[in-house]
Formats: structure tokens, sequence, C-alpha cells
């Protein structure tokens, strides 16, 4: 039995080429954590890329006959097939990466479906604030508010899966390859700066419908359908399926005018069209106007005010999903919000204490809102306003607010003369007093898509 540690015999344990006691420690080594699973992948990888490995470099021979002797293995290897398998493995290995190759790692506002932390194969959802993702070192993603995607791939061959919403992705050229992959096409690159969109919007009979939106920022990528590849270059764009978006050239010269007073030298990205509506709506003895933006598709981008609705009127996932977060209580108030093209519906119930639930079309919550009494706050969150405040300091307008997974108390303190807002975190932390803002700085977002000069 060896003394090394189980990630060190990945390879060999994909090979079968270890001792019982040292297969069995490097199965119960990986089944201790699940992300675990990313540095099986890794190995796995190398072992798969055997027969195709390059020639290995001076000297790999001996290195892994310095390896096989280092693991203190009592078997012998006894083929030359065997040997030359290792030999390929570590010159393969040393190649790639000699300290070995970056797990998937996340930062900023974000939620893993099913817990846990960020592996491969997971699920990952992007708050409020989007979600930054770096893949093997050379691909980095920016996952704007409410995308949701999963990682997939393999070591230097990273792709993602965009179910929803938008990316930015920032490629290091000669690393590795890198795809992004929709229902409707695969975006792949080996070095770029490009965006990707999933675009959702009802079509006929009230059907949903998606588009997929790739911007180049620079570089080339292939956006390969059930058509086969097409490169599309730096400054262009593709709408899948359907034409090129539009174009400054293609505006009304008024509309070009005005653009390029207002762009003072910058470029233009993409071009949609937008009807503004203005509807009157009887209630009573009363009427209300409400406003709302749809695009030339048919897509409703944003209504004010909010619509209040009925439980019956709400999608049946958002019906089932607010009886079982009402917990009982009833269902006071529900309203409808559509903002920049997103559909999200707030559920008010009464209770104590009384609760806000707001969640999407699919029954999705991204956020409680609960307003709890002092006493009931965590003794840690308790102890911190207390020490900041003083003993004395009256707290009011108090609320839970648990979003993305996260939660903090927010409300507001009455202490010397003066009325402070505040941000707690469970564990006590002050994220905000005042004006004071002890919220992390999230890392710089890649620049915006690209378009035409004016």
């Amino acid at each position: 039995m060896t003394e090394l540690e189980p990630r060190l015999l990945l390879e060999l344990y994909l090979l079968g080429e270890l001792e019982t006691q040292d297969a069995q420690r490097v199965e119960a080594w990986l089944a201790e954590q699940p992300t675990r699973s990313a540095d099986l992948d890794a190995a796995r990888y190398l072992v798969e890329r055997l027969e195709t490995a390059l020639a290995p470099p001076p000297g790999a021979a001996a290195l892994a006959e310095r390896v096989i002797k280092r693991t203190g293995a009592r078997r012998r290897w006894r083929t030359a097939a065997v040997a030359a398998a290792a030999a390929a493995l570590v010159a393969l290995a040393w190649m790639l990466n000699r300290g070995g190759y970056p797990q998937p790692r996340v930062t900023g506002a974000y939620t893993v479906t099913g817990g846990g932390p960020m592996h491969r194969g997971a699920e990952l959802r992007a708050g409020a604030k989007g979600a930054f993702l770096t893949l093997g070192g050379y691909s980095r993603i920016e996952a704007r508010p409410r995308s949701v995607l999963r990682v997939a791939g393999a070591p230097r061959d990273e792709r993602v899966v965009l179910e929803r919403g938008r990316l930015l992705c920032d490629v290091e050229s000669g690393k590795g390859q890198f795809a992004v992959e929709t229902r409707l096409c695969t975006v792949s690159v080996r070095g770029t700066r490009f965006a990707v969109q999933v675009i959702e919007y009802k079509g006929d009979k009230a059907m949903l419908r998606k588009q997929v939106l790739v911007s180049v920022l620079a570089g080339v990528v292939f956006v390969t359908t059930a058509g086969g590849p097409e490169a599309v270059k730096a400054g262009e764009q593709r709408l899948v399926p359907g034409q090129p978006a539009a174009t400054a050239e293609q505006l009304p010269e008024a509309v070009r005018a005005t653009l390029a007073k207002e762009a003072k030298g910058a470029t233009v990205g993409a071009i949609t069209t937008v009807y503004k509506v203005q509807l009157v709506v009887k209630k009573g003895d009363r009427e209300e106007v409400v406003q709302l933006e749809v695009d030339a598709d048919g897509r409703l981008l944003s209504r004010e005010p909010d619509e209040e609705l009925t439980l019956d009127q709400l999608p049946e996932a958002v019906r089932a999903i607010a009886r079982e977060e009402a917990k009982g209580h009833r269902i006071e108030e529900i309203w409808r919000r559509v903002d920049q093209g997103e559909t999200t519906y707030r559920i008010e119930t009464e209770g104590r204490p009384a609760t806000e639930i707001e969640m999407d079309p699919r029954g999705e919550v991204f956020q409680v809102v609960s307003q709890p009494k002092f006493d009931d706050l965590p003794q840690a969150v308790r102890d911190a306003l207390t020490r900041k405040a003083g003993a004395q300091a009256v707290f009011d307008e108090l609320k839970r607010v648990t979003r993305d997974g996260k939660t903090t108390y927010l409300g507001e303190v009455k202490a010397g003369g003066e009325d402070i807002d505040f941000e707690v975190a469970e564990d006590g932390r002050i994220i905000r007093w005042g004006d004071d803002d002890d919220q992390p700085r999230q890392p710089r977002a890649p620049e915006a898509p690209k378009g035409e000069d004016f």
C-alpha cells in the first residue's frame, strides 16, 4: 500500500494498476466530496487520450518508472504495452499542466442547483447581480442576472450549456478549446471575445419560442446549426434561427442622426424595434392608464404599473409554489411585473410575519421577504446591531430577505439623532451601515459587444 495522497493515484486507478487497498482508498476519497469528480474527470481525460498522445518529452519513460516505484506497488508491470501507457500518461500530464488542471471557479451572486460547491456537471443560476465563472484558467464567462447554465466538457475542451439568459465570454488563445451550447446552435472558439444570448418570446398560440443572438467582439467564432458551421467575425452578429440583427444603415435617417448625436463617437450594438402602447383600463368608476412596451416579435418587454391577479390567473407552476410557500397563511395580494422582458410574480401573504414571495413563470423562487420582530432575529444579528448602535437604539422596518439562496437582514435604526439604513448577514457581519458599503467588489465585467461606428 502506498502513502501517496489519493489524488495522485487517480490515473493508475483508472488503468486498473492499483492494489486492492489503494483502490479502496481512492474510492473512499472520491465518495467523501462530490466535487472531487472534477479531479476524476481530469484523470479520465488523460487516460482517454493515451492513444493519441504526442511523443513524450525526454526522460518520460524514466519518470514513469520513478512514479511506479514511489507508489510502492508490489506487482511488476509485466507487459511493454502497460509500460508504454504509463510513459504516455506521464508525458501527457506533463504537457497539459504539471501543477494540476484548475477546477471550475465561480464568484458573484449565484446558486448551484441541488446545493453544494461548484463542480463540473452542476447547473448554475446567476443571481440579481450576475455571476463570474472561470474554466481551465483560460475561459472567463460573465453570466448576466437570471442566466441559467450547466458546466460540461472536459479539461482543455471546456463547454457550458446555456439554458436561459446571456453570457459574455473571454477566451485566451492557445490554451484550449471552448464552446457554448444551446438548443439551437453551438458557438465554438479557440480564442476570442463574444456574447451569447437566449431570447425568449411568445409566438403563435402563446407558445414560448427561443432565438439565440451571437455577438462577436474580437476574433472569429463558428456558429454550428443543423445546416453546418458558419464563421462569424468581429463586429458581426448572428440570430439563430432568423435573419442577422438590423444594422445602422437600415435605420431611418432621422433616427441615425439622433443616435450619432447621442453616441458621441461610441459604437452601436444590437438594434431592435420597440412599440410603446398606452392602454386605458376601466376599473369600476375610475380609469387606469397602462403603459406597454412590445418588440417587433410581439414579446412584451415592460408593463407599468404592475398587474394585480387572482390565484386562478397564475400559471399552474406558480400557483402550486405560491400555495406551498404561503404555509397555510391566507394569500392577500398577487402581482405580475414585466420589466426588461422578464416576468415575475409577487405573492403577499398574511401572517406573523407577513411574507412577500417573488418567482418566475416556471415557479422558481428567487426572493422571499418577511418582516420579523427584533427578538426574532438570529442571535448573531442582534448582537452585531446592538454593538454597532448601542443598547438604547430603536430598530424599525426590519426585513428578512432571502435572495439567490443567501439571507440578509435590512432595516432602519434611530441612533444619535439620525436614521441609518443597514444590512447585516446571517453571521452578524455588517454589510451596509448608512453610507458605508462593505460588500465585496465584483470582478470587472467584459466589455459590451461592439457594433458599428457612426
